[in-house]
């Protein structure tokens, strides 16, 4: 859906105004078309810093580092980047802000997690995320992933935003003409 571009050529039966050929008529020739179904939801992730504070690592040169590891040890080792990247499913970033955390995660959570933690710097984050079985609910994978941040004392809460959001529940090539 994302690589594929198409042309759409469309002619009203009779004159319509700007906004009803680029909204309900619009809407209507997508559904027919690309049999797209859609949703309106309104929801968010409130990403804030849990009781206790944050514990976060300040980034070391671009190692991804154990959890015994001291950080203020010169001995870092290289090959570590890729052991953390291969002993869970998770996230292994290095000089990551909070923010652009959060945008990592709102794209893995199909919902915008907005930072609220007043963080400012960059961090080496590493996050083992459990695998879960396909079966598993949006909220149930959020839950799952907000448990992993509470061991960076962070506190990730669900809440509802204040946009409405569209969520593309199918989508098909079309046919030809």
């Amino acid at each position: 859906m994302g690589s594929e571009k198409f042309t759409i050529e469309a002619k009203a039966e009779t004159p319509q105004t700007e906004a009803m050929m680029r909204g309900p008529m619009k809407q209507k020739l997508l559904e027919d078309r690309f049999q797209l179904r859609i949703r309106h939801q309104t929801r968010d992730g409130f990403l804030a810093v849990a009781k206790g504070g944050p514990k976060l690592k300040p980034p070391v040169n671009g190692k991804c580092r154990t959890k015994d590891e001291d950080p203020n040890s010169a001995q870092k080792l290289p090959e570590m980047r890729l052991l953390c990247a291969q002993e869970n499913r998770g996230i292994d970033t290095f000089g990551q802000t909070i923010a652009g955390l959060c945008d990592q995660f709102s794209a893995e959570l199909d919902r915008d997690v907005i930072d609220q933690t007043g963080i400012a710097g960059e961090f080496d984050i590493y996050l083992a995320i459990p695998q879960e079985p396909p079966s598993t609910t949006p909220e149930e994978r959020f839950a799952t992933v907000a448990g992993t941040f509470r061991k960076l004392g962070l506190r990730l809460e669900a809440g509802n935003a204040p946009d409405d959001f569209v969520v593309i529940e199918h989508v098909e090539r079309p046919s030809l003409n």
